[in-house]
């Protein structure tokens, strides 16, 4: 089996940090004792972040269908359970004991895609759990692209959540990558106190995430129609969806020119199968008002972005003010960044010898 996975993008390594910030913000709690399931890939991407989140090694459950990438993700983190089976076999196989799954499935939303999500949901999460799904913001074909565009052409008005608090709106774009001076600016911003300037941003927020809604942007589109399809496959089971996240960004590679590419992040919550469909409505509503608005982020990064993104990351660390409290205690910071961004750590430590004109001998023994 042809192995065409073309590689990782800056841009997708921002989004996948953002997307399990995001799973941490919303099971903090359970997260570091939790099983987590991921499609792996040669890259094990999601398996270093994982890693670099301080996950215990037995704690994640590597999956994919192509036995060379497979082997390759083994290789590269032999500490890890990998496994070359099909993801909703393993889903069963759970029992409902996971935390949290990222499907990342890189391509278009099909009905295949979707019954194995369908599959996860109901056999692997537990009750209370994160879901985030990857998909190709485009062509998609027959019926599949109808349903998308009627998903675009709907009103506004149907497609807006509860909001968050503005301090919390503000919090949830702190997450994630430390090099950004916006998200830099909103931490001071929170920090100094100031009441009317967070009222002030919060608001700025909202009205630039209403104006995604009101241009209708592909990657939203796609969210509410997956929100949809696994809803309508999952309400006999009393299984609420909500999106804590969708991260939007483009996966050119140096050897690929990417394509469109969308994640949404998921908190599900299972019900009793013997609660009523207008009571199931009601606890539907009430899940999406305590879960509140979506959060909607363009993680599109450029080489030089990561870069600074990344030896700031490492300085947070190394000054023990880091915003990650699931960071490696006593782990040097490169090592904990390399994982954390799928990077190799001679790669953070020559930037920062670029940075400084310098070497670092001592972190690169």
């Amino acid at each position: 089996m042809e192995d065409t996975y073309k590689g990782e993008s800056p841009s997708k390594k921002n989004a996948r940090l953002l997307c399990w910030s995001s799973v941490v913000r919303a099971s903090a709690e359970r997260f570091m004792t939790g099983k987590h399931l991921v499609l792996v890939s040669r890259e094990a991407g999601d398996v270093a972040t994982l890693l670099g989140l301080a996950v215990p090694p037995k704690q994640i459950i590597a999956v994919d269908h192509n036995p060379s990438a497979a082997y390759l993700a083994q290789q590269k983190y032999p500490q890890v359970r990998v496994v070359c089976r099909d993801v909703a076999k393993i889903a069963r196989e759970c029992k409902r004991t996971l935390t949290s799954a990222y499907l990342d499935f890189c391509g278009t939303a099909t009905d295949k895609t979707l019954d194995r999500t369908v599959q996860v949901i109901l056999h692997g999460l537990k009750d209370e759990a994160c879901l985030a799904v990857t998909l190709l913001a485009g062509r998609e074909q027959g019926e599949l692209r109808d349903a998308v565009i009627a998903h675009k052409e709907k009103s506004a008005s149907d497609k807006r959540f509860e909001d968050m608090s503005d301090s919390q709106l503000l919090e949830q774009l702190c997450i994630g990558s430390y090099g950004n001076d916006y998200r830099v600016y909103l931490r001071e911003l929170l920090q100094s106190g100031d009441r009317g300037a967070v009222k002030a941003e919060a608001a700025r927020i909202r009205d630039a995430q209403a104006d995604l809604y009101e241009n209708r942007s592909a990657p939203l589109a796609r969210m509410h129609y997956l929100r949809d399809r696994l809803l309508a496959e999952t309400k006999l089971h009393r299984v609420s969806l909500h999106p804590l996240a969708l991260l939007h960004y483009n996966s050119n590679t140096k050897t690929s020119n990417g394509m469109p590419m969308c994640v949404v992040v998921f908190h599900s919550r299972r019900f009793p199968h013997s609660t009523t469909q207008r009571k199931f409505k009601e606890l539907v509503r009430r899940h999406m008002h305590e879960i509140g608005s979506t959060l909607v982020l363009d993680c599109n990064m450029t080489e030089a972005k990561l870069r600074a993104c990344v030896l700031h990351h490492v300085d947070k660390i190394d000054e023990d003010i880091a915003a990650e409290p699931t960071a490696h205690v006593g782990l040097p910071a490169v090592d904990v960044v390399a994982l954390l961004y799928n990077l190799p750590r001679e790669t953070i430590i020559a930037w920062k010898a670029h940075r400084t004109r310098g070497t670092y001998a001592q972190e690169a023994r």
